[in-house]
């Protein structure tokens, strides 16, 4: 590994203290730092929170509040005090951030993370993976305010974290890695607006964020599409989160190989409309969410492929689909405690769906699958095998949905190797 020496430091502080500046002067107080949902609108099988009332405004609650006080914070504080601090001076004196020419080309971090998703619909063929970044450089960062110059200051690298690091922290730059020994971990991670290319490994968090696109400081106060997020790529983490494990909205964003236990939502996705959220993908997983909230709950998307992961939780519904989505897929997954709910909510227009492949094993009271007639134009449920004493309980079909060759069977408990990626 070549070395820069001690200009590598000062160039990272220097470009970390501009960005600060511009951001403060620009009113970044003001922003809702990750748009971090820490208490969204409850959920119940009757719910109306179908995105832009109650969970907007406790986005924007808890973005403000929260985000902003402790983001801005610490990045400030932290971020420019301790990077002038001790970054400066470590990095003179030889501290470990390092610039090097090489990179880790988007190697991945495990077995699990792979890009088969078995077959899937040809509705779905447009479906894209996310680009991965192209990197120049490569960071080493040991430090909390080393880690946060990184992050604030450039684009094309790979940074690769060493050490625990509590605090919210946010990627500014496009084609970045950031890749985790497998004994680190970083609190929270944020991904800033239009923000393209991005890439997550290893390692573990509290929960990982997209800033919503929506510019609070500036009218019209609503998502702008310049400001949405694009090509994110997350594998190989474990996320033990106190509340929302992934809040991400975006265009062409996966999650594979994660191992993801949280209070809340394991991954919510919505918050944009008018605007959509695209190609949406998570495989190879496991996702546990403790009851108060969906495990995966999409809105306003299209293209979203749920495949060969496992979810689990003991209250709320494993799936959910809602607001005006299209080609939403769950294929060859397992569900575990609850089943799937779609398009029973005010104003909810789903035009097409899928559930194939998959093993339900329901243990619930709120009902296996919880679809609706009117709001589904075209639902497939075909090859699944469920395991309920409380039965299938599907409303009548109408003639555009397909229902076939399932198999309900007494209730049992999933295999021992269930939560094992595969």
């Amino acid at each position: 590994m070549s070395t820069t020496g001690p200009f590598a430091s000062v160039r990272v502080v220097r470009r970390t203290v501009a960005v600060l500046v511009v951001l403060v002067a620009g009113g970044c107080e003001g922003e809702p730092a990750a748009g971090l949902v820490t208490t969204p609108a409850p959920e119940t099988c009757d719910d109306t929170d179908a995105g832009p009332s109650t969970e907007i405004d406790a986005a924007i609650d808890a973005g403000v509040d929260a985000a902003i006080d402790a983001g801005v914070d610490a990045a400030i504080d932290a971020g420019v005090d301790a990077a002038l601090d001790s970054g400066v001076d470590a990095g003179v004196d030889g501290g470990p951030i390092v610039i090097d020419a090489g990179t880790d080309a988007g190697q991945p971090a495990c077995a699990c993370a792979t890009r088969d998703l078995g077959a899937l619909p040809p509705e779905l063929a447009e479906l894209t993976w996310p680009a991965l970044p192209i990197t120049t450089s490569v960071i080493d960062v040991d430090t909390d305010s080393e880690l946060r110059a990184a992050l604030d200051a450039f684009s094309n690298v790979t940074v690769r974290v060493h050490g625990d690091h509590a605090g919210f922290y946010t990627i500014r730059g496009s084609d970045v890695e950031v890749i985790l020994d497998p004994d680190a971990s970083i609190e929270a991670l944020t991904i800033y607006w239009s923000q393209q290319r991005i890439r997550i490994s290893g390692g573990s968090y509290d929960t990982i964020q997209i800033w919503l696109p929506i510019d609070f400081n500036n009218p019209p106060h609503t998502p702008q599409e310049h400001l949405m997020v694009s090509d994110v790529t997350i594998e190989c983490v474990t996320v033990r989160s106190s509340d929302t494990a992934f809040f991400l909205h975006g265009r062409r964003i996966a999650i594979v190989g994660a191992d993801v236990t949280a209070a809340r939502y394991s991954l919510f996705t919505g918050l944009v409309a008018p605007l959509f959220s695209e190609d949406v993908i998570v495989a190879h997983s496991v996702l546990r969410s403790a009851g108060p909230e969906a495990t995966v709950r999409f809105h306003e998307t299209d293209r979203t492929v749920v495949a060969r992961s496992t979810l689990t939780n003991p209250g709320k519904h494993n799936w959910r689909v809602h607001g005006s989505s299209s080609r939403a897929y769950l294929g060859e997954s397992t569900l575990v405690g609850t089943g799937f709910m779609l398009g029973n909510e005010p104003g909810d227009d789903i035009d097409r769906a899928w559930i194939v492949g998959s093993t339900v094993h329901y243990s619930g009271t709120n009902g296996l699958a919880i679809v609706s007639p009117t709001t589904i134009s075209d639902l497939t449920i075909t090859d699944n095998v469920f395991y309920s004493d409380s039965g299938f309980g599907l409303p009548p079909a109408p003639p555009s949905w397909t229902v076939t060759r399932n198999t309900t069977l007494p209730y049992a408990p999933p295999a021992p190797d269930v939560e094992t990626c595969h």
